[in-house]
């Protein structure tokens, strides 16, 4: 439900754009899973049926080495040709999406202002620059699925070279590259390209969505002096068994190194970029100008807001504070977060969530800590 003028100014500026970012983090994280669906949909549509198709085609020859020579360059080209479609596929929509956020940004923040501010939003052309040249976590969304296709190619490959090493037929080594249907074809080689490809779409929507944010910053320096860091609160969490074990790991919820830079305050052309790693859901908040950095007297404000624009850092609960009240709950919460050692440092309150990664955010080791047996 929409907050009232009345409640709007009762809080400052800051803590109403941190709420709304976060949640627009949720539409945000439906969206990801919507285009891996769709990208992952043709991979195993198109790219997997002609993969098979192929495989098939020479499963009642004798597979010599020279069928073999012949059948390796022609997988290698499907796949090449099945990601360059993916990434054809994709970036349209990053562009459109981009586009999308750009706007719901600039309209934001419009929107939060106790008075009219002149809000800037990044041009179509400016977005489309973005989606295509400006990198996200080190490198281009092209490159990331460049580079891809020749990883994907060489496991199927690579499993046609055993089989024929081994004497296999086709059909085997075709269900150990589909997976059978079984188990859902998750036992198959190319399950983990599906995973690959899962963690590349939802890592560029990240990248696209906060490199947009970034221009939109630069553009409103008059209004925005610097980004908050703020790290997506929950647990790993563990898949139950029907013998009642606590299970294997399927997700690390908040990794250290987002939970270490939870709160940080940075300047606009500072600090590290969303996404920190692949998969990584934190967010880059804005933080405006006090009245006084705006060059305004409190005074002159209408005096329902002269509170609210104080350019203060919200007081919100950071991964450490909230992972602290968990482990007070649920020792097993921190001890999967952090691992049981450093878990127990954690909790007996000698090291800090900060204390765990260095300057660049590279998490240390024990030894690293000063710990280690």
């Amino acid at each position: 439900m929409a907050k009232s003028k009345t409640e709007r100014t009762a809080e400052t500026v800051n803590e109403i754009i941190q709420d709304r970012i976060i949640r627009h983090g949720v539409f945000l994280e439906r969206y990801k899973t919507h285009e891996v669906r769709e990208i992952v949909g043709f991979l195993n549509t198109h790219v997997e049926r002609d993969l098979v198709r192929k495989l098939r085609d020479v499963a009642s020859d004798e597979l010599t080495r020279s069928r073999v020579n012949k059948l390796r360059p022609q997988i290698s080209q499907i796949v090449r040709d099945g990601y360059a479609v993916m990434h054809k596929k994709l970036e349209p929509e990053l562009i459109q999406f981009g586009a999308q956020e750009a706007a719901w940004n600039a309209r934001m923040l419009r929107q939060v202002m106790p008075i009219e501010f002149s809000v800037v939003s990044p041009s179509v052309a400016a977005v489309r620059e973005i989606v295509r040249n400006q990198p996200i976590h080190g490198k281009m969304v092209k490159e990331w699925f460049a580079e891809l296709a020749p990883r994907t190619a060489g496991k199927v490959n690579q499993q046609i070279m055993i089989g024929f090493v081994e004497g296999e037929g086709m059909d085997a080594i075709t269900r150990r590259i589909r997976g059978t249907r079984a188990k859902k074809y998750s036992d198959g080689i190319l399950n983990t390209s599906r995973r690959e490809v899962d963690a590349i779409v939802r890592t560029s929507i990240a990248g696209v969505s906060d490199n947009v944010r970034q221009e939109t910053y630069e553009q409103n320096t008059d209004l925005i002096k610097a980004v908050e860091w703020v790290a997506t609160l929950d647990a790993p969490r563990r898949r139950s068994t029907k013998s009642g074990n606590r299970g294997k790991m399927i997700r690390s919820g908040t990794c250290i190194a987002c939970g270490a830079l939870d709160g940080r305050v940075f300047a606009l052309d500072e600090g590290p970029r969303a996404p920190l790693h692949p998969n990584c859901r934190c967010s880059r908040v804005p933080i405006t100008k006090s009245w006084k950095e705006l060059g305004m007297d409190a005074k002159e404000a209408p005096a329902g807001t002269r509170a609210s624009m104080d350019g203060q850092v919200p007081e919100a609960l950071t991964y450490g504070k909230w992972l602290r009240r968990q482990g007070a709950k649920n020792p097993q919460v921190v001890h999967d977060a952090l691992g049981k050692t450093k878990g127990r440092l954690f909790m007996e309150g000698k090291l800090t969530i900060r204390d765990f990664v260095d300057d660049r955010s590279r998490i240390l080791t024990l030894k690293e800590l000063g710990y280690a047996d």
